[in-house]
């Protein structure tokens, strides 16, 4: 059972990136290696600190690592300690004062878990089963600034899709 988030399209309009590859190869190539395609990621039990026993890894690790995870229903916790990589080391995640894990209710209309979700993947957010957060597509790709491309996939082309040059930060950033 996975239900969308209020607020979200429920998915229809997007393909995934795998889906613009397939006509746009150099493109997704490219994009593919970048830090914004690895901008959320399953955390691994070799991950330092906490990551060790997280279930999301964001950020790609060029700068820094923080983790995230579910802890409830209803409560997703921001570890305090992220790995940064200039130092080689684990140090206190921005935004904290102290080590310890800030905990989010999940549904708060304010503060949020979910908001760190919406912006480091693509695509809409659904729950499973327990309220596991399901992102569409871990990572920053192709529709998260040319909008849903489902429409312009299935025309093979014709229908046009967003062109991100045209649009300010502020319209990119509420795709």
């Amino acid at each position: 059972y996975v239900t969308p988030i209020a607020g979200q399209n429920g998915g229809s309009g997007y393909a995934g990136s795998a889906v613009c590859g397939k006509c746009h190869a150099a493109q997704f190539e490219s994009q593919s290696k970048t830090a914004h395609a690895h901008a959320l990621q399953r955390a691994q039990a070799t991950d330092p600190g906490p990551g060790s026993h997280a279930e999301w890894a964001f950020g790609a690790g060029t700068n820094a690592v923080t983790w995230v995870s579910q802890t409830g229903e209803e409560t997703i916790a921001e570890h305090g300690l992220s790995f940064y990589a200039a130092t080689k080391s684990l140090a206190i995640t921005p935004g904290h004062t102290t080590s310890a894990d800030i905990v989010y209710r999940t549904f708060d209309p304010v503060d949020t878990g979910l908001r760190c979700f919406r912006c480091h993947s693509t695509g809409p957010l659904t729950l499973a089963a327990g309220y596991r957060i399901q992102p569409s597509e871990p990572g920053i790709h192709c529709e998260s600034c040319h909008g849903p491309g489902r429409a312009h996939a299935e025309s093979g082309g014709v229908k046009p899709i967003q062109n991100p040059k045209r649009l300010s930060a502020v319209q990119i950033n509420t795709l």
